[in-house]
């Protein structure tokens, strides 16, 4: 049976992240409008029991989504007629997740050091609903005890606080750069132009990649 154990609203989530979010794998499903109907929920959650990454150079992501089906079946509970999220699967599917199912050229993910895909199995979660203004910490019945009662008392502490925010502060420590020349993103517009007037397409996603490198946290 899920466990419910209802926790002190607040309209802002950042500070229950802040707390869980040391756990790591944090995922924090911002409802972007509370205000809204469709922004009712904000999903919180990290400390997944699995997680499956896709490498940019895989070839096939089968074995990927037939392990993610295998474990949803698992732990999946019957909808819930309240809360969004019970428990299972949560995670990112990038765009260039899509070479993968479909037969295209691989030229813009050469650079890629990262997974295209990553997913966690998740077995509690902070679910804030802003219309009811309740926050409410549900736990799967497969969490473990031990793990259950490490995340209540981390939830049941004070205020979050932001230890060291300087050590940790983020700044950029080199400028972007693009992936495509100017001349060859002009190019690659003419040859989409021709395309549209040839009746092959009527739209077209043309983007390039920016990318730098960091220090201190992104958070």
């Amino acid at each position: 049976m899920l466990t419910e154990i209802p926790l002190s609203y607040q309209r802002d989530s950042r500070a229950l992240f802040e707390r869980i979010r040391p756990l790591g794998n944090g995922v924090f499903l911002d409802s972007g409008n509370p205000t809204s109907e469709r922004g009712r929920y904000d999903i919180l959650t990290a400390a997944p029991e699995q997680v499956w990454h896709l490498a940019a150079h895989s070839t096939s992501s089968e074995s990927f989504f037939s392990e993610l089906e295998q474990a949803q079946q698992t732990y999946a509970l019957d909808e819930h007629p309240k809360h969004p999220f019970t428990g299972g699967i949560l995670g990112q599917f990038s765009y260039d997740l899509g070479k993968t199912l479909e037969t295209l050229p691989c030229t813009s993910i050469k650079d890629i050091n990262y997974p295209i895909a990553w997913a966690g199995l998740y077995l509690w979660a902070v679910i804030v609903d802003h219309h009811d203004q309740q926050s409410t910490l549900v736990i799967h019945p497969a969490l473990a005890e031990a793990k259950k009662h490490a995340i209540e008392q981390l939830l049941s502490r004070g205020d979050a606080t932001n230890d060291s925010e300087a050590n940790h502060r983020f700044s950029l420590t080199r400028s972007f750069n693009k992936d495509t020349s100017e001349a060859d993103y002009k190019k690659a517009i003419a040859r989409i132009h021709d395309y549209i007037y040839a009746g092959d397409c009527y739209q077209v996603n043309f983007t390039q990649r920016f990318s730098s490198e960091y220090q201190g946290d992104p958070w």
